[in-house]
């Protein structure tokens, strides 16, 4: 299958309720096992990324189910415009078949035609998922550092 053979579609509030199962199956797994079992806080979460003014969340649908998810916002920067993944993942069934790279193409070539100039990401260094973004052209900022401060 080619990038411009998959199906994207772009996800409003129509597809909350497929995309909150979908994220919960895939994260409440290895290598993540977050806990997303309370729905209030994974509808939150799932909230504060797709309803705000710059959102950007595309759908890949295999055989009319939604199967893999991107959920990220647009800014503008002084280099361009840029997507900023927040979360991006792909049904753990379908997972290592090639369904993540052919949905990341077709979302690059999207954005290209609206001008959007890069991606960025963060990733944990020690999963699957970094080597995955690895093979499909990122690579990590020799420039930035990603700084956490606990405060309790």
């Amino acid at each position: 299958m080619r990038p411009e053979q998959i199906m994207i579609i772009r996800l409003d509030e129509s597809h909350f309720s497929e995309m909150s199962e979908l994220f919960h199956d895939v994260f409440s797994c290895a290598p993540w096992n977050d806990d997303w079992s309370d729905p209030d806080i994974l509808r939150a979460y799932l909230t504060d990324i797709t309803e705000n003014p710059n959102s950007l969340s595309f759908g890949y649908l295999h055989e009319g189910k939604l199967s893999a998810i991107s959920l990220g916002q647009v800014f503008n920067w002084w280099r361009g415009r840029e997507y900023n993944v927040r979360e991006f993942f792909v049904s753990r069934h379908l997972q290592r078949k090639g369904i993540g790279t052919l949905f990341i193409t077709a979302i690059e070539n999207l954005l290209r035609d609206e001008g959007i100039t890069s991606m960025s990401l963060l990733t944990a260094r020690k999963t699957p998922a970094f080597d995955f973004y690895i093979t499909n052209g990122f690579h990590e900022s020799d420039g930035m550092s990603f700084l956490v401060k606990n405060i309790k």
